[in-house]
C-alpha cells in the first residue's frame, strides 16, 4: 500500500496543480488527490494510527467536496468518524453528523437513520452515567425513528428505536411519555401476524410504569384497557401477573407482591429492565428500595441494584 506519508506528499502536489507557466493550463486535480488520501488512510489504520487516518479520510472529503461529489464526501466523514470512535467517540459523532446531514438533504433517510442508530448504540455501549447522556441517547434514538418513518422498509427499525427511547425516558422518570410508546408499539404489533405475539410483553411494561406512577385505579384502568385491546392478554402469563400486581398494589400487599414475582420468575426470568422499575414500584409499597424480585425464597430481601437475573 507504500508509505502514507509519502501518499500525502503526492497528494498536495496533485492539490497544488502545476508551476508557472504549466498552471495557466493546469489546476488542482482533486480526483488524484482523493485517491491518494484515501489510500494514505487506508495505510494508517493498518499501522492502527487512528487520528491521522481519520485526517486524511476528511481530505478526501474535502476532495470530494470541491467535486461537488456529496456520495463521496459523506461517505468519507463516516470513514472519519469510523476512525474516530476508536479514540473519541464525541469526536467521531461531528463527524457522523456530516455525514446525516448531506444523505439528508438529497433524501437518504435510511441511510441517516441507520448512522444515527449506530451512533445511539454506540453512546448507550459508553454507559449512560447522567442526564446528559441520557438526553443525548434519547435524541438520536428519536431522530433515527423519525427518518426510518419515512421509509417503506424502515417500520421495524422505527419501532427498535422507539422502544429504546420508552426504555430511556422511563429511567429518566418520564413514566408517562414511556407508557403511551409500549401501548402504541403494543396496538401495532397487534395488527401485523408476524408481531402480534409480542403486544403482551409491550403491555406488560407499559403496565408496570403505570404502577410506578403511583395510582392504583391508572393500573386498573390500564389492565382493562389492554384486556380490551387483545383478548389473549387477561389469561397470558404476562396479563395474569399484571393483574396479580395491580391487585397486590392496591392491597398494599408486599408479600403478594414478592410471591407473585418469584413465581413469575421460576418459569420467566425477569430481565434487568424490568426488576428496576418493579424495585421502584415496591419502594411505593414499603418507602423501603429493597425487594425480593428473582432468585432466593420469598421474604429474602436483596439490595437495590444487587439483583442477580441469572
Amino acid at each position: 500500500m507504500g508509505d502514507p506519508h509519502e501518499l500525502i506528499k503526492r497528494a498536495e502536489k496533485k492539490l497544488q496543480g502545476g508551476g508557472g507557466f504549466m498552471a495557466l493550463f493546469s489546476g488542482p486535480k482533486f480526483q488524484d488527490a482523493q485517491d491518494l488520501y484515501v489510500q494514505a488512510g487506508n495505510a494508517f489504520k493498518l499501522q492502527k494510527d487512528f487520528q491521522a487516518a481519520s485526517e486524511q479520510f476528511l481530505q478526501a472529503a474535502f476532495c470530494a467536496q470541491k467535486q461537488e461529489n456529496t456520495s463521496e464526501e459523506a461517505t468519507f466523514y463516516q470513514n472519519a468518524g469510523d476512525c474516530l470512535k476508536k479514540i473519541n467517540l464525541s469526536d467521531a459523532i461531528v463527524q457522523y453528523e456530516k455525514s446525516v446531514k448531506i444523505w439528508s438533504a438529497a433524501g437518504r433517510f435510511n441511510s441517516s437513520a441507520k448512522l444515527l442508530k449506530t451512533m445511539a448504540e454506540e453512546r448507550e455501549s459508553e454507559g449512560v452515567h447522567d442526564e446528559t447522556a441520557r438526553d443525548q441517547v434519547i435524541d438520536l434514538y428519536m431522530r433515527a425513528a423519525d427518518l426510518f418513518e419515512m421509509e417503506d422498509f424502515g417500520k421495524t427499525m422505527y419501532s427498535q428505536c422507539m422502544f429504546k427511547v420508552a426504555d430511556h425516558t422511563a429511567h429518566k422518570g418520564d413514566y408517562q411519555k414511556s407508557i403511551e410508546i409500549f401501548e402504541t408499539e403494543a396496538r401495532k404489533a397487534l395488527s401485523n401476524n408476524l408481531l402480534q405475539y409480542g403486544a403482551k410483553e409491550h403491555f406488560l411494561k407499559a403496565g408496570i410504569l403505570t404502577m410506578c406512577l403511583g395510582d392504583s385505579v391508572t393500573s386498573k384502568l390500564a389492565l382493562e384497557k389492554y384486556g380490551s385491546a387483545d383478548p389473549r392478554f387477561d389469561s397470558s402469563r404476562e396479563g395474569q401477573l399484571f393483574a396479580k400486581l395491580v391487585e397486590a398494589v392496591e392491597d398494599n400487599d408486599v408479600e403478594a407482591f414478592e410471591q407473585h414475582l418469584f413465581e413469575y420468575d421460576n418459569i420467566s426470568k425477569l430481565d434487568s429492565w424490568k426488576t428496576t422499575f418493579l424495585l421502584k414500584v415496591k419502594g411505593t409499597l414499603t418507602g423501603s428500595g429493597v425487594a425480593n424480585i428473582a432468585g432466593g425464597n420469598p421474604g429474602d430481601v436483596i439490595e437495590d441494584g444487587e439483583i442477580d437475573l441469572c
